[in-house]
Parts: structure tokens; C-alpha cells; sequence
């Protein structure tokens, strides 16, 4: 066990030295010109476990981070209570940064709640206030924070639903335009998602050693983003669609592999060029897919390209996962993800590990994007989970979990 620890510490300081991260995961642009959406942050993997498997955790076997992907996820959890805590630094600037608080409990068999705290602080921006004793422009941190609160029901056996609701606060800067006017105040929005998930334990060579597992989530349906007061469309947050696969096999019971797959459809407006004859029809000066109501441009998304078909399968974002466990203490994780129009990434590898350590579980992630054109070096991220659930049992009094009639 001595040369196991030390060959996992060796395989740690390896991957930190052969990664130099230069963005974190909360340091995504909100370019309007590009997205129809603003809130990029929203949709950041926020902890290591999943960012090491490229942002794969619909159909992933859960714990306290599972809220970010799929609620429902929780009343299936073999866990009781835990609670997270990530950290994803931006090398380059101190003042960038990506915080994640996460925590869930059981409430019987069949019941869970769960509640997570996202902060994302994209550096010093120069504001609309000026310091009247030297005639300067003061700066402002520009920063977003999400507050989530999730509730998860077990229906049967192998089927449970999960809805949430979550709270944003998003101030990037308040500035002034050439009348002098102050605009880009801080916005305050509401958000909904649900989710359902389907599990299924089954036998390839003993009994139950496999598992399947399948996963739908509704994510950040809410209401538009309005900056300034004047404005009367607002933009849309980056509402999602996603379905994810998961398959896990123990091959001993110290060895366990499980290989998962997320698909993503942003359901957000397609940019319609100013050439296209749609793109204004009521001649208001203003593109008709920023006019949308939220209902609609949620529906249209799926059909709204300018390409067809064709073009609302380019905007599919498929990542594929790989995890490996050793007697439930450490773990290897792989990943790949194509391309993601949110990020503007493209063949992008992960790569993360994990190591329990009694109630505290240690897991670290890196990501690259394989594009010899870009300069972006990785992104990083760290993360602590508290397992409270198996406290104080050993391995011959740990009961064994009953499934519910």
C-alpha cells in the first residue's frame, strides 16, 4: 500500500508539472457579438471529478457536485451527506477566479436536498465612477453569483426526478456612454431546472456488479438578463439540454471502471445575418431572434439554424468520460470533449485523479484544447468533497442500502 500511495503522489506531481493552466474555467468571455446569451459562467464544470472526465456528470454516479449537472441524480446516491468545495485559479491574474460550494443530504430513502454557492470574479474592470479628490476612474470587480437550491424524489426503484431553482446576481461594470449616460447595471434573475434519471443495476458475471444509468436535464430556464433599465428584450441565459449515458462495470471488487457520455444542445436563439431576409421582418431596427419571448426562443432553438438540420447537429456538444477506482479510494479519470460553441473550443483532453482519505476526498483536474493555432495552456481545478456518510462504521457494521418498494 506504502508504494501505491507514493506511485499516486508521483503521478500527481507529474500531471501539476505538465500543465500550466493560463485560463480558469470562469474567465469565458461574454461576448454578445458571438452568443445570443450572456451568463457564460452558468454552464462552467465548477468541480475536478467532472472536469476530469471533460465535463461529463449527467449520468455519472453522484455526490454533492451533481447539482451542477442533474438534480434527480441525488435521491439515487449511494452517499448520504457530503458537501463540496472547488477552486479553479486563473495563474495570470489573482483577482480571476471560479468558487464552487456545494452540499446535499438524504431525507429517508427516497428524498434528498441539496444546495450549492457559485462565485465567479472575472478580474478588475474600470467603471462609470469617478473619484472626485484625483479625477480618476475607479475600478470595480467584475463578479457573478449563483445561488441554487434542489430538491430530489426517488419515484421507483430505478427512477427519480429532481427540480431547483437558483438565484443570479451578475454585475460586470457599470460604464457610460458618449451622452454620459450609465448603463450595464447589475442584473438580478431567477432560473429553474429539472431533471430525471433512470438507474439499473444488473449481472454480467457475479451479482450486480453492473450498472446502467441514463440522465435528461432541463438547466437555467429563467427569465432574460437586463443590464440596463432601458432596454426592454434583455438577453437570454444560456438555457440547456442535456442527455447523458452512463455504463459501470466492477471487474473485481477492488477494480470498478465507468464509461459515460454527455450530449448538449444550447437552446438559445441561432444569429441570424443581417442579409438574411429574417432577420428584422417587422423593421424595427432590431434583429427578431433578440426579440423573442423565453418560451419561444426556448422551442425555436431546435430548429432555428440557418443550416437545417445539419446545422443544429454542429451545435450538439458531445463529451465522453472514462473513470477508474481502486478498492473505492483512488481514482484515475480520463476525458474528451469536441467542439463546444460555448467556450469556442475545439478537440479539447482531460485528465484528473482522486484519492480518498477517511471522510475527506481529494480529487485535482487539468484540461487542454489540442489546437496548435490557440495559446490557451489548460485550465485547471481543485476540489475537496466531505463524505459524512459511512462516519464511524467499519466494513463489517456498514449496512448494506435497501432499495425502496
Amino acid at each position: 500500500m506504502k508504494k501505491f500511495n507514493f506511485a499516486f503522489s508521483c503521478l500527481a506531481l507529474a500531471l501539476l508539472s505538465g500543465f500550466t493552466p493560463q485560463t480558469a474555467n470562469g474567465q469565458t468571455s461574454q461576448d454578445t457579438t458571438q452568443y445570443t446569451f450572456v451568463l457564460p459562467s452558468l454552464r462552467l464544470t465548477p468541480d475536478a471529478r467532472f472536469s476530469g472526465l471533460c465535463n461529463v456528470g449527467i449520468a455519472m454516479p453522484s455526490d454533492a457536485n451533481s447539482i451542477h449537472f442533474n438534480p434527480s441524480n441525488l435521491a439515487l446516491s449511494d452517499q448520504k451527506f457530503n458537501i463540496g468545495l472547488s477552486y479553479s485559479p486563473n495563474f495570470e491574474s489573482i483577482d480571476q477566479f471560479f468558487n464552487y460550494f456545494s452540499l446535499f443530504g438524504k431525507l429517508g430513502e427516497k428524498t434528498a436536498l441539496g444546495g450549492s454557492l457559485r462565485f465567479t470574479s472575472l478580474g478588475q474592470v474600470d467603471s462609470a465612477v469617478q473619484n472626485q479628490a484625483n479625477n480618476s476612474i475607479e475600478s470595480q470587480l467584475n463578479r457573478e453569483i449563483a445561488l441554487n437550491v434542489v430538491l430530489a424524489r426517488r419515484l421507483t426503484k430505478n427512477l427519480s426526478i429532481g427540480a431547483g431553482v437558483k438565484y443570479i446576481h451578475s454585475n460586470i461594470g457599470s460604464f457610460r456612454d458618449t451622452s454620459g449616460r450609465i448603463f450595464l447595471h447589475p442584473a438580478n434573475v431567477l432560473a429553474l431546472d429539472l431533471s430525471a434519471t433512470f438507474r439499473k443495476n444488473f449481472k454480467l458475471m457475479v451479482e450486480d456488479d453492473a450498472s446502467f444509468q441514463a440522465g435528461l436535464s432541463l438547466t437555467n430556464i429563467g427569465t432574460k438578463v437586463n443590464y440596463d433599465p432601458q432596454d426592454n428584450n434583455g438577453q437570454m441565459m444560456p438555457a440547456n439540454a442535456g442527455l447523458g449515458l452512463s455504463f459501470g462495470y466492477a471487474i473485481t471488487p477492488k477494480h470498478k471502471i465507468t464509461i459515460a457520455s454527455d450530449f448538449n444542445k444550447m437552446m438559445v436563439p441561432s444569429i441570424v445575418a443581417p442579409s438574411d431576409p429574417n432577420y428584422d421582418v417587422n423593421a424595427n431596427g432590431l434583429a427578431d431572434y433578440l426579440e423573442q419571448t423565453v418560451p419561444e426562443a426556448l422551442l425555436s432553438s431546435f430548429t432555428d439554424s440557418p443550416e437545417g438540420a445539419v446545422g443544429e447537429l454542429k451545435e450538439l456538444i458531445y463529451s465522453v468520460g472514462i473513470e477508474y477506482t481502486f478498492k473505492k479510494r483512488y481514482s484515475l479519470r480520463f476525458g474528451h470533449q469536441g467542439k463546444d460553441i460555448l467556450a469556442n473550443l475545439d478537440n479539447r483532453l482531460a485528465a484528473g485523479i482522486g484519492a480518498r482519505f477517511n471522510i475527506l476526498l481529494v480529487n485535482v483536474s487539468f484540461a487542454r484544447e489540442l489546437n496548435p493555432q490557440t495559446d490557451n495552456l489548460g485550465t485547471a481545478n481543485v476540489s475537496l468533497l466531505l463524505d459524512f456518510s459511512q462516519l464511524g462504521r467499519t466494513e463489517s457494521n456498514k449496512p448494506k442500502l435497501v432499495e425502496p418498494k
